[in-house]
Order: C-alpha cells, then sequence, then structure tokens
C-alpha cells in the first residue's frame, strides 16, 4: 500500500492517489485504486476475488471481495 502526492503545477491543489499491490498468479502487480475509503478497507495479507481490466499501458482495478 502506498499514497503519492500529486500536483499539476504550482497553482494547482495537491491531490492524493492510492496504491495497491495484490499478488496475480505469483505475481505483484500494484492498482491505482479512486477512493480513498476503499483503500483504507484494505488488510495486508487479506485474501480474495480481485476484479481488474487488462489495459496496454496499465491494468485497471475493478473490485476486491474479501473471502473472510
Amino acid at each position: 500500500m502506498r499514497e503519492e502526492e500529486w500536483q499539476n503545477g504550482p497553482n494547482s491543489p495537491k491531490m492524493i492517489h492510492y496504491f495497491i499491490k495484490f499478488e496475480v498468479k505469483g505475481e505483484n502487480v500494484e492498482f491505482r485504486i479512486w477512493r480513498k475509503k476503499k483503500y483504507q478497507s484494505f488488510i495486508l495479507g487479506q485474501e480474495g476475488i480481485l476484479e481488474y481490466q487488462i489495459k496496454k499501458k496499465h491494468n485497471v482495478f475493478i473490485d476486491f471481495t474479501s473471502e473472510s
């Protein structure tokens, strides 16, 4: 889990982008999480069903449903 501060220009408001890494088929795959509330709901080591879409430049997070 990580947060990245981003600003479009010196007079633009600062934004925080949220990222989560999942292990998918033995590989670590990082996704940007758009909602802070969803980002805060993740627990390290949690197992479940990950839904995502593969794009040319990056993978897009859709949802994660915990098994517990």
